[in-house]
C-alpha cells in the first residue's frame, strides 16, 4: 500500500490502528488510487441519512436518477407535454434561491421536473436557446447537490448533461462553467488528475473569449482556482502557484459580485477566492495560515450559505491542525453546521476532523459541544476514515 500510494508505512499503520485519520484530500486520493476505487467508495458515501430532514431529502433521489438516466438530447417520447417557459423560469428562480440558502429539500424536490420540462423545451419549444441556458444551470445544480450527497456516479451523469447542453448552446462561457462542474465531480471518481486536466483545458479554451464583461472572468477565475485545488492535492506546486496568482489578480480586478450579478453562481471575487485559499492551506497542513487568511475574508459580501459554511468548515479544519485550538475548531464547525446543516453533516472531512478531535481529547472529557456535533453527524472516536 505504501508503494502504491506514496504514503509512508508508519503513517498507514497509524491509520489502520485508528491513531491517524485521512483528513486531507491528497491522502484520500492516494489511498483510493492504490485500492482502485473512487474517493466516495473509500469514505462510504452516500452516507446513511441522519435525522428526518436527510431522510426526506434522499427520498427524492430515485426520481432524480430516473430523469437523469433517461435524458437523450434531441429526443422526447410522444407522451411528454410541453410546459410553458414562464412556469419553468419561475421554478428555476426558486431553485436559484434554494441553492443560495442551502434548502436541500426544496432543491431535490424541484430538480426532477425542472430537468424533464427543460429537456422537452430543448426539443419542442420555441425558446430553445433559453431552455439550453437554463438546462446548463439546472443540470449543474443537480450535479453539485448529488456530489455533496455522495452520489458521485449520478453527479457525473448530471455534469455530462450540463456539458452537452452547453455545447448545444454554443456559449464558450457556459461550456467553461460546465467544465468546472465536471472537474469538481471528476475528483471524486477518476481522481484529481482528471479534474486538473479538465480545468486546464477549459482555461485554455476560455482565455480567448475574455472581454470587458466580468461574467467570463468569473468562470475563468473559478477554473483557475479549480486548477490550483487539484494541483495542490497532486503536489504540483508550480502550477498551483501560477493559477493562484492569476486568480487573485483577476478577483481583485472584477471585485465581489452583486447577489443578482452572478449568472452562474460562482461567487468569484476576493472573498470567495479567500475561502479557496483557506482550503489550499488546510490541504497543505498549514493550519496557522488558514486562520490568517480567514481574517481577510469579508463574509458579508457572499450571498451563499454554502460558501459561508465552507468558510467555517475550512477554518475549523485549519484550527484542528493547531494544538491547543480544539475549542476554537469546534466553535467554527458549529458555525458551519448552523449555516448549512446538511452540507456540513455530509462532508467527510468534517466527520474525520471531529473524530480526530474526539481522539485527541479521549484522556480528558470531550467538550459538550464536541460530543453534540459528533452525535449529530453520527461519528465516534477512532472510527473515521
Amino acid at each position: 500500500m505504501a508503494g502504491r500510494s506514496g504514503l509512508s508505512k508508519s503513517f498507514l499503520s497509524r491509520v489502520e490502528r485508528g491513531e491517524r485519520h485521512l483528513e486531507r484530500r491528497s491522502h484520500l486520493s492516494a489511498v483510493a488510487e492504490a485500492l482502485s476505487c473512487s474517493i466516495t467508495d473509500l469514505v462510504g458515501q452516500p452516507l446513511p441519512p441522519v435525522g428526518a430532514e436527510q431522510q426526506q431529502t434522499l427520498a427524492s433521489v430515485p426520481a432524480l436518477r430516473h430523469i437523469l438516466q433517461g435524458l437523450t438530447f434531441g429526443y422526447v417520447d410522444d407522451a411528454s407535454g410541453l410546459v410553458p417557459m414562464d412556469s419553468i423560469e419561475r421554478r428555476a428562480g426558486r431553485l436559484w434561491n434554494a441553492r443560495r440558502c442551502c434548502d436541500y429539500r426544496l432543491i431535490v424536490r424541484l430538480l426532477p421536473d425542472l430537468l424533464r420540462d427543460l429537456h422537452v423545451q430543448t426539443v419542442r419549444g420555441d425558446r430553445v436557446q433559453r431552455a439550453l441556458e437554463l438546462m446548463v444551470e439546472v443540470a449543474s445544480a443537480a450535479s453539485f447537490w448529488l456530489r455533496g450527497a455522495g452520489f458521485s456516479d449520478l453527479a457525473w451523469t448530471a455534469a455530462q448533461q450540463c456539458h452537452v447542453a452547453a455545447e448545444q448552446l454554443g456559449n464558450p462561457v457556459a461550456i467553461g462553467f460546465a467544465d468546472f462542474t465536471r472537474a469538481q465531480v471528476s475528483a471524486l471518481g477518476p481522481g484529481y488528475g482528471g479534474a486538473l486536466s479538465l480545468a486546464e483545458n477549459a482555461v485554455d479554451a476560455l482565455r480567448s473569449h475574455l472581454n470587458s464583461d466580468p461574467e467570463p472572468y468569473r468562470v475563468y477565475g473559478t477554473l483557475l482556482l479549480t486548477m490550483a485545488w487539484a494541483a495542490e492535492v497532486l503536489h504540483v506546486e508550480g502550477e498551483r502557484d501560477t493559477a493562484v496568482a492569476e486568480a487573485c489578480d483577476i478577483a481583485a480586478r472584477v471585485g465581489d459580485p452583486a447577489p443578482t450579478g452572478d449568472k452562474w453562481q460562482t461567487y468569484f471575487g476576493p472573498a470567495n477566492t479567500g475561502i479557496w485559499l483557506m482550503s489550499l492551506a488546510v490541504e497543505s497542513g498549514k493550519g496557522g495560515k488558514t486562520v490568517e487568511i480567514a481574517r481577510s475574508v469579508d463574509l458579508s459580501v457572499i450571498d451563499s450559505a454554502s460558501r459561508r459554511a465552507a468558510y467555517w468548515t475550512e477554518l475549523g479544519c485549519g484550527l484542528a491542525q493547531e494544538r491547543g485550538k480544539e475549542t476554537d475548531a469546534v466553535s467554527a464547525l458549529l458555525r458551519a453546521e448552523q449555516t448549512a446543516r446538511q452540507r456540513t453533516h455530509n462532508n467527510p472531512r468534517v466527520r474525520s476532523v471531529v473524530t480526530t478531535l474526539l481522539d485527541r481529547t479521549h484522556r480528558r472529557a470531550a467538550s459538550t459541544n464536541l460530543r453534540r456535533i459528533a452525535g449529530r453527524i453520527d461519528v465516534t472516536s477512532g472510527t473515521a476514515y
